[in-house]
């Protein structure tokens, strides 16, 4: 891991300033992730990590944006890994946009997903709020709030 930090224009600065909207939250999440070496992503990384994986409980958040191509393949692959999330307790967090998700992450290969690993924490701090991120809190009240939702709502990322 580098020693350089991600430059994101939505700092925790930024955000004393402001309220960041749940697209921006998004955004900084993975960034931070990718920066710590946290974030997996695309369909086929993913399910070989997950697959590999001893425990699943180490994961956190399965960003996805749902297909829109005739790519049955990729589409069985997508709907199995959320079914896979749903079940192992991994917030699933929709999407809008490939290009906007591949921006963010700076990806040559373009990706449909990202997977967001938990951070290591010591073993004496155990609480809720000491585990996460304010950040990440953030989302994961989102999630709670349209848990049993039939329908999850799409989150729109930054335009920039």
């Amino acid at each position: 891991m580098s020693s350089t930090s991600v430059e994101t224009p939505h700092t925790l600065k930024a955000c004393v300033s402001r309220k960041m909207n749940i697209g921006e939250t998004v955004e900084v999440i993975l960034k931070k992730a990718q920066e710590e070496n946290r974030l997996i992503s695309g369909l086929n990384n993913i399910s070989n990590f997950l697959i590999e994986a001893e425990n699943s409980e180490q994961s956190l958040f399965f960003f996805v944006v749902p297909s829109t191509t005739s790519d049955s393949i990729a589409h069985m692959q997508e709907v199995v890994l959320q079914s896979f999330c749903f079940e192992n307790d991994i917030y699933i967090i929709k999407l809008d946009s490939v290009e906007k998700l591949n921006k963010i992450l700076g990806c040559e290969k373009v990706v449909s997903c990202a997977l967001v690993q938990k951070m290591t924490q010591a073993k004496d701090s155990q609480s809720r709020s000491s585990k996460y991120t304010d950040f990440e809190m953030n989302i994961i009240d989102h999630c709670e709030e349209f848990w049993d939702e039939l329908v999850q709502p799409i989150i729109k990322l930054p335009e920039k």
